[in-house]
């Protein structure tokens, strides 16, 4: 951050000036993000880690200084690699934060008022209950549990300054250009998985630094991603953004273009062979078509299931072919059988952690340490499900906030414009269910649709009311400001 504060402090009179003329000059300011993130994953392609270092506190200084180019630059990052030599946070968490400091020196500048609406005081309420339970974890020989428990609360911080930093900055102004970077963002990502996929890991080892997790076993491909079901869940969400964008935009061309992004996307998503994203993504395409017609619905359903029932088993074949390739597919069965066997037995024991502490859980990101405990000879140590996660974690306390969270996410998403009210559902129930596989939460990346789309949502939320108290101000005559934030 401290690439942020000189920027701040050399800013000075001219911030908001350059702020005006960036703005009224859109397309430059798109073009400065991209060439900011290309300068970002030339630099890891090429292995020059100290100059993507020295990029990056560039882009931490744009961010603070123009929040809008800084939250463009976010979300095409956000699903590939980032510099490293920013603390334990990593660079994403740190730009989002970035973002938001930004952001929150636009208002302060401005005539915006501050409410806090109950969704911000359930997600806040929750964010610190982790952070206290962080603070009391036990400090194990090796550091490991809170360190694991410090990185997944740096997550949930990322992604609530993501959140904030869209709905004040998208608020008046059309998002189509946001949706087009994390589209983009996504086209990257998923050309890093089908290289992947194509070479058998050969770019893998050409491009280390383009890649995640270079010490982890990769049986399947995941692209900047450390874990293949992860890329999945954010694939799955981009690829229900980008089929809604198909449907909305204007030309050929860009239609053609957004076509043909669409599939990379969407093969991406199928060569990191994630069931729980697949589900996750025919949940969404579900409600689309189910918003657009109830017949149109019921028939993406059926078809859907049908293809589901006709094509598990080359699904299957195929992943097994790459992930068991001397074994035969009798054996490779067997084997994932026991993996889900072990996946099943990780998530059941949630109850007993949860007999363990019902009120306050056994504490953030302990779930992976404490289960070890009542699990013998049993390799899947996580719940593989982010709802069971929180109620062994955190308990009734927490499984109380998460609900307050959700009940007054769906008042936010009911009230937002109709345009980014059908996607903001769409993305969110393809994220719930997600969320019965994954504890994706904790991962900026794996997320980050999903918080483009509150953001967007709670923005237009925000703007329609914005207008509605203006009209009533100027029926009575009277002179207060009606704009409101957060």
């Amino acid at each position: 951050m401290v690439g942020t504060a000189v920027a701040g402090a050399l800013a000075g009179d001219w911030r908001s000036e350059g702020r005006e003329w960036l703005e009224a000059r859109q397309p430059i300011r798109f073009g400065l993000a991209a060439l900011l993130a290309v300068s970002v994953q030339v630099c890891l392609a090429l292995g020059i880690g100290g100059a993507a270092t020295g990029v990056g506190i560039v882009v931490l200084a744009v961010a603070f200084v123009w929040p809008v180019t800084g939250l463009a630059t976010l979300i095409l990052l956000v699903p590939l690699q980032h510099p490293v030599g920013y603390g334990p946070m990593d660079f994403h968490t740190v730009l989002a934060l970035a973002v938001l400091l930004g952001a929150g020196l636009q208002v302060a500048q401005s005539q915006w008022t501050l409410r806090v609406s109950l969704f911000w005081v359930g997600l806040l309420a929750y964010v610190a209950l982790a952070a206290i339970q962080v603070l009391f974890t036990p400090a194990d020989a090796a550091g490991e549990q809170r360190l694991f428990a410090g990185l997944q609360w740096y997550g949930l911080v990322g992604g609530a300054a993501m959140i904030l930093s869209a709905q004040y900055l998208l608020r008046d102004r059309d998002w189509s250009s946001f949706v087009d970077c994390m589209i983009v963002g996504a086209v990257a990502a998923g050309a890093l998985v089908v290289a992947e996929a194509v070479t058998n890991g050969a770019s893998h080892s050409l491009f280390p630094g383009l890649y995640g997790a270079p010490g982890l076993l990769r049986e399947r491909p995941a692209g900047a991603f450390n874990l293949p079901n992860y890329f999945g869940v954010f694939a799955a969400l981009a690829t229900l953004l980008a089929i809604h964008r198909f449907w909305t935009i204007r030309g050929r061309w860009r239609k053609l273009l957004v076509g043909v992004s669409t599939a990379v996307i969407a093969a991406a998503l199928f060569l990191s062979f994630s069931r729980g994203a697949l589900i996750a993504l025919g949940g969404g395409l579900v409600y689309v078509a189910y918003s657009r017609s109830r017949p149109l619905g019921v028939v993406v359903a059926a078809g859907l299931l049908m293809l589901a029932v006709l094509g598990s088993s080359l699904f299957y074949e195929a992943r097994l072919g790459l992930t068991n390739p001397n074994d035969t597919l009798h054996e490779a069965q067997a084997g994932l059988e026991t993996s889900d066997e072990g996946r099943l037995a990780g998530g059941a024991v949630s109850i007993r952690l949860f007999e363990r502490d019902p009120i306050f859980g056994i504490g953030f990101g302990q779930y992976h340490f404490v289960s070890r405990i009542y699990e013998s000879g049993n390799e899947a140590t996580f719940a593989h499900n982010w709802y069971a996660n929180v109620l062994a974690e955190q308990g009734v306390v927490g499984i109380g906030l998460v609900a307050i969270v959700a009940s007054a996410l769906v008042g936010g998403v009911r009230r937002a414009a109709p345009e980014r009210r059908q996607i903001a559902v769409a993305v969110l129930l393809g994220y719930a269910i997600a969320n019965l596989f994954t504890e994706s939460p904790t991962d900026m990346s794996a997320s980050s649709v999903a918080w483009l789309v509150i953001g967007g949502a709670f923005a237009s939320a925000g703007s329609a009311l914005a207008k509605t108290r203006l009209n009533a101000v100027r029926r009575v005559g009277r002179s207060r400001n009606p704009r409101s934030f957060i």
